[in-house]
């Protein structure tokens, strides 16, 4: 899902979970808000998350770490805390 630029408000929906052959997710340079669902780090084909300059708060899930398959996770200019 390539969705970078688009000025797109709201929430990450948690549905996008349900995509379990998604391999790639940008959502980049848009004014997301709130955490980032946890029913996406269920998507094991996952090889690339952007979430960067968006307005997402919380902290990373500690599951991230069951995406075996991920490359590249970018998650710079959020209001994200704590550590991975």
């Amino acid at each position: 899902i390539q969705l970078s630029r688009n000025s797109l408000t709201g929430t990450i929906p948690s549905e996008l979970g349900l995509l379990t052959a998604l391999t790639d997710i940008r959502l980049d340079k848009n004014e997301l808000s709130g955490t980032i669902p946890h029913e996406l780090f269920a998507l094991t084909n996952l090889t690339s998350i952007s979430f960067a300059s968006n307005k997402l708060t919380g902290t990373l899930s500690s599951q991230i770490g069951s995406l075996s398959n991920l490359k590249v996770i970018e998650l710079f200019e959020n209001e994200l805390m704590g550590t991975i």
